[in-house]
């Protein structure tokens, strides 16, 4: 049998609880890093999300733009230069005629920069 004085006893608890005090910091850092950490990644995959919807999105305005030129392109061969199609005087008697782009068809590059 052992003799376990009072004073003892305390002095087990006490050194109990500093242990556990300890634990209680450690597991306190370790759950702040953890948390800050998800904090970050979550918000970076937000604004990759965001970067990669604002990419498409000026994807899709250039390829808008370009079936506009297309479009204009195609029109002015149909109704300018088919007439003049297969004719050996076609390079003589093809009038001049005034630009078929305006302001609108224009590319933003700082858009398409991630290409």
């Amino acid at each position: 049998m052992t003799n376990i004085t009072p004073q003892q006893d305390w002095l087990d608890l006490v050194a109990f609880l500093q242990t556990f005090r300890a634990f209680d910091a450690t597991s306190a850092l370790v759950g702040t890093f953890f948390g800050a950490w998800f904090a970050f990644r979550f918000e970076k995959s937000l604004r990759d999300r965001d970067r990669v919807e604002t990419d498409v999105a000026s994807g899709n305005r250039a390829l808008f733009i370009l079936l506009q030129i297309w479009n204009k392109q195609k029109q002015y061969q149909n109704d300018v230069v088919a007439i003049y199609r297969n004719k050996e005087d076609a390079w003589l008697n093809l009038a001049a005629t005034m630009s078929i782009g305006d302001n609108s068809l224009i590319f933003d590059l700082k858009e398409l920069s991630f290409v």
